[in-house]
């Protein structure tokens, strides 16, 4: 960084990777803004931590379904996550959030299981039979396409929704609005659109020279009858 900075002199400084406090400290001497979207994970790649996007916010996604449920007394709480390996990162984190929600109100995770889109509902069937044998009363799904899986065999092996069993999604795809029961689900600010303001607000920042931005989109529950 130190070797970087003697030749060119950045507006603002986004890195793709964990600085060191080192070069954060540096930053701040020479005012230049730091806009940090990113932290390592505690997870080891070839012995070295690697960089996971999003992932402080993604276990807040998980963590709010997890607290939603249990608002609505939900005791024993499965997540539900997706078979489609480039979406395993951001699955995990949200896993981890639904750990980190349930340790808080004194529970731990009941049941862990994955299923497709893609297997005629082969997997979403074995899933429900695991649901019922651990008598699982509400479930943090990955995201609402997943969910909308997951109601249609829950229904059909004669579940009622919600007395029976609370399923919550994420994203509030428009389909969530359309199912029957409609979907609960996790709606939040455009990440994006976040971290380009951040990006502006630091290279703008005047008299806040050297100042960390470490911007957090919102977080909500679309309330609606499947929990």
């Amino acid at each position: 960084m130190k070797q970087l900075l003697e030749e060119i002199t950045p507006s603002v400084v986004v890195p793709f990777f964990q600085l060191s406090n080192e070069d954060k400290d540096l930053l701040k001497r020479l005012h230049i803004p730091l806009v940090e979207f990113f932290r390592p994970s505690r997870k080891k790649y070839n012995g070295l931590p690697p960089v996971e996007l999003f992932g402080d916010f993604q276990e807040s996604v998980g963590a709010q379904q997890a607290g939603y449920l249990m608002g609505k007394g939900c005791e024993r709480i499965a997540y539900v996550g997706t078979t489609t390996s480039s979406n395993s990162s951001i699955c995990g984190s949200r896993l981890a959030g639904v750990r980190r929600g349930l340790a808080a109100g004194g529970r731990n995770l009941v049941l862990n299981a994955n299923i497709s889109l893609h297997d005629h509902g082969q997997s979403a069937d074995a899933l429900v039979n695991c649901l019922v044998e651990n008598k699982c009363d509400g479930v943090c799904v990955y995201n609402d396409q997943l969910a909308a899986l997951l109601i249609s065999r829950v229904k059909d092996k004669g579940i009622e929704i919600p007395r029976g069993l609370r399923i919550i999604g994420v994203d509030n795809d428009p389909i969530a609005a359309y199912l029957q029961p409609s979907l609960t689900s996790i709606d939040y600010d455009n990440v994006v659109f976040a971290y380009i303001d951040a990006i502006v607000e630091a290279s703008e920042c005047g008299d806040n020279l050297g100042k960390t931005l470490n911007h957090t989109p919102r977080i909500w529950v679309v309330e609606r009858q499947s929990a």
